[in-house]
């Protein structure tokens, strides 16, 4: 099977992506062969700049390509059939780097993680969720699951496995080629649980039509990711780039202890 891996990063997070070891951290822990491994680059100011630090990436082998999504934007939204009018939708921005990414991958499945999401622990999840799509056509997406203390709600009471319609772009496997079809002009009522300054959000698109059709998105109890929003760590930030360096497992059991105070755990 040929199994594609990407991620994105913007204005707010490339220097964090490009400049730290981040990067091959979030490919290399997946402990898995891609076939083509793709950084997708949207809303920056400066595309010299970001384009010196990814050639970088690709020289030192840790990506194989990165795109400039909006490069693609029009025929993206021609493939699938989206508006146009879609790009004056507040989910444009952060929308249109998955979309870009599904259009342009040709390989059997992809592996997608947004720039502030990556595993914890070294595991190779891909072949299992692979394995479960093959098995049941009624799963459309594999994720990981994200913070501790859900984590053992579904090893404990769903027996490791939780199935269902809510989509999340944070991370996911899907099958390719069910993605390549014009399915993003759906509408369903339970898509309410979507925060509305995001608009029409790539991921509130796909549950729409995971509602309508009565598709699932399983998330696995035994794979954790965490993701860490980059503006919580101030001026840190800059220490860690430059260092070089991301911390990502310290940060997600601090997270964590947080979650204890909070009785959340």
């Amino acid at each position: 099977m040929k199994v594609d891996f990407e991620t994105k990063c913007w204005e707010g997070d490339w220097e964090y992506i490009l400049k730290t070891n981040r990067l091959q951290k979030m490919i290399e822990i997946n402990d898995y062969e891609f076939t083509k491994k793709t950084l997708l680059i949207n809303n920056i100011n400066s595309f010299k700049e970001v384009k010196k630090f990814a050639d970088k990436k690709v020289r030192e082998n840790i990506i194989d390509q990165f795109i400039f999504v909006e490069d693609f934007e029009n025929e993206v939204l021609e493939f699938f059939e989206i508006p146009k009018s879609f790009k004056k939708d507040k989910g444009f921005k952060y929308s249109i780097s998955e979309l870009t990414g599904i259009y342009l991958s040709n390989s059997d499945y992809l592996v997608h993680f947004s720039s502030d999401s990556i595993l914890i622990n070294k595991t190779n999840w891909i072949e299992k969720s692979i394995d479960l799509i093959k098995n049941n056509s009624r799963i459309k997406a594999v994720s990981p699951v994200e913070e501790r203390s859900r984590q053992k709600k579904i090893l404990i009471i769903n027996n490791g496995y939780e199935f269902t319609h809510v989509f999340s772009d944070q991370c996911y496997l899907i099958p390719i080629s069910h993605y390549k079809n014009n399915i993003y002009e759906e509408h369903n009522v339970n898509t309410y649980i979507y925060p509305k300054y995001g608009g029409n959000l790539f991921e509130k698109r796909i549950c729409a039509h995971f509602y309508n059709h009565s598709y699932f998105r399983v998330i696995l109890g035994e794979v954790l990711f965490y993701s860490m929003n980059f503006k919580n760590l101030k001026y840190i930030k800059n220490i860690l780039i430059f260092l070089g360096k991301d911390f990502s497992l310290i940060f997600s059991f601090i997270a964590d202890l947080r979650r204890m105070v909070r009785n959340d755990l």
